[in-house]
């Protein structure tokens, strides 16, 4: 039989390998939450060397659409393959977008790697809530929660800060408002490797393809209209409509 007082006992804290799991979780989350907003405060400078005024604000619309669609897509399938390989691919498709975006001779070009970039940081937010979910103890797991709303929240914040600092400081630049998450990213990888596999049970019924093709058009044209709408055409329009 089980002891009352054992039962009674909160569960024991993750081991040290698996809190370095988290921290790199955490870090993750961090710089795939930055880049939301650091890149605001560039802009000006990205257009007066890039040019394409008119395609200024896709820089941050063709993240925001990409994440918006990703993200459900992203947790479908940690719900078949598991919470950590996919995390690891969703920091290589931000990594790689983020190269893009930093290394982009035209807007065009920074304007695809911030989609790509986008649909990595959709992953990363979806997949590290659920790689603690599976790490960490019921009881325990508000506490780390917790510490990832306090990095989404500070990343938030310090975005437009980090961006100012990178476009005023010498020898950087804008660019580096895309570069410098790289290492970040990549570091965090390292730790995520560290976690097990975890292969979640087989679901039932298949792939709803339909489903998320309907969820996909739907969110992309609520971000396209709210992100264009009044700029790139009248609201009373039919594209609009």
């Amino acid at each position: 039989m089980t002891d009352p007082a054992d039962a009674s006992s909160p569960p024991a804290d993750p081991a040290p390998a698996m809190r370095t799991v988290l921290s790199g979780a955490l870090a993750a989350l961090f710089v795939g939450s930055l880049t939301n907003t650091i890149v605001g405060i560039a802009l000006p400078t990205i257009a007066g060397e890039l040019g394409g005024q008119d395609q200024v604000p896709w820089v941050a619309s063709a993240a925001l659409l990409t994440m918006t669609v990703a993200t459900p897509l992203w947790g479908k399938a940690a719900d078949r393959k598991g919470p950590r390989p996919l995390l690891l691919a969703a920091l290589g498709v931000f990594v790689a977008g983020s190269l893009v975006a930093g290394c982009a001779p035209e807007m065009s070009v920074l304007i695809a790697g911030r989609a790509l970039q986008g649909v990595g940081a959709g992953g990363v937010l979806a997949l590290t809530n659920a790689l603690v979910a599976g790490l960490v103890p019921a009881r325990r797991r508000g506490l780390y929660t917790g510490w990832f709303g306090v990095a989404f929240g500070t990343a938030s914040v310090a975005g437009p800060l980090v961006g100012g600092l990178l476009v005023g400081l010498p020898g950087l630049g804008w660019r580096w408002c895309f570069l410098g998450v790289i290492p970040v990213a990549l570091a965090a990888a390292l730790l995520v490797r560290l976690a097990p596999h975890r292969v979640p049970d087989a679901p039932r019924g298949g792939v709803d393809v339909l489903g998320g093709a309907l969820l996909a058009a739907c969110a992309s044209t609520l971000v396209l209209l709210l992100s264009a709408g009044g700029r790139a055409w009248p609201w009373p329009s039919w594209p609009t409509a």
